[in-house]
């Protein structure tokens, strides 16, 4: 193998890692944009349900979001009125 082959494979070395990187990156903000959406969706059927009074305290719609599977999250929100095929 010559220099300039070497030099190549780096270079598409390189630039295959940063588009890992930059997916990567696009991952995390679209899981933290959901999280955020989850949280205000179970914090406001709590509301609606008239189980909460103000809107001063998200901490408990993160523990249920921690504890919880997606399927039980997501079941615990249809059971609270969202009746969508969509979720």
């Amino acid at each position: 193998m010559d220099d300039e082959n070497l030099v190549t494979i780096i270079r598409d070395m390189s630039v295959a890692w940063q588009n890992v990187i930059a997916l990567y990156g696009g991952a995390m903000c679209s899981a933290q944009i959901l999280e955020g959406e989850l949280v205000q969706i179970l914090y406001y059927l709590r509301i609606a349900e008239g189980e909460l009074k103000t809107e001063s305290d998200h901490s408990w719609a993160y523990t249920q979001m921690e504890r919880l599977k997606p399927g039980e999250l997501l079941e615990q929100i249809r059971k609270k009125g969202v009746k969508s095929d969509s979720i």
